[in-house]
């Protein structure tokens, strides 16, 4: 965003203040920059510039993980999952709890994952990127997993060590009843063999 110049600052003002020409003006000793600047100024520099929106604005937006961790928020409760049970590629899958003491949810497990995956991908229950959530010990809607139509994801990072993926607003619903929920995670994780 360009700022206006001081000169059209001063010139606004004057015009608001009733000079109507150059002759009328106040002098350079009638202003002073205690008179012209102070701090109650509605016009600042940083008053004056307002940031762009940008997807780490966003409400659902997730800042990057730490190497093994996933950060997620799952119906609206942010966690950080700090133990990682495993990062494999295939069936076995990308597998985080919250701590490693019980009960340890949330918990995110994705199954049937490829490693050589890139862009976008599609979570849905019972194929490819077939996702389990916990989120709490007793909860009958638990686990969770994609809705119906799945959700999208990015393959935010993947090379020959490390592989991060991020969803967002992903629709859930309960496997094992009719509760439906929302989820974003972000999940950064150390490739083991």
């Amino acid at each position: 965003m360009k700022l206006p110049s001081m000169t059209l600052i001063l010139a606004s003002g004057i015009s608001v203040f009733g000079c109507s020409k150059a002759s009328e003006a106040p002098t350079d000793a009638a202003i002073t920059p205690d008179a012209a600047i102070t701090p109650d100024a509605a016009i600042t520099p940083d008053a004056a510039i307002i940031p762009d929106a940008s997807p780490a604005d966003a409400p659902d937006a997730l800042p990057a993980p730490a190497d093994n961790t996933v950060e997620m928020l799952l119906n609206g409760v942010r966690s950080t999952l700090r133990h990682e049970d495993f990062c494999k590629d295939g069936s076995v899958g990308i597998g985080f709890e919250l701590s490693d003491t019980l009960p340890g949810t949330p918990t995110l497990f994705l199954h049937l994952v490829d490693f050589t995956a890139t862009g976008t991908i599609l979570i849905k229950t019972g194929g490819p990127w077939h996702m389990d959530i916990d989120d709490q010990v007793g909860n009958p809607s638990a686990p969770w997993g994609a809705a119906a139509d799945g959700c999208t994801a990015t393959i935010v990072d993947n090379t020959a060590t490390v592989i991060e993926i991020q969803a967002l607003a992903c629709a859930l619903k309960s496997q094992f009843g009719p509760n439906t929920g929302t989820v974003s995670f972000r999940v950064r994780c150390t490739k083991q063999p």
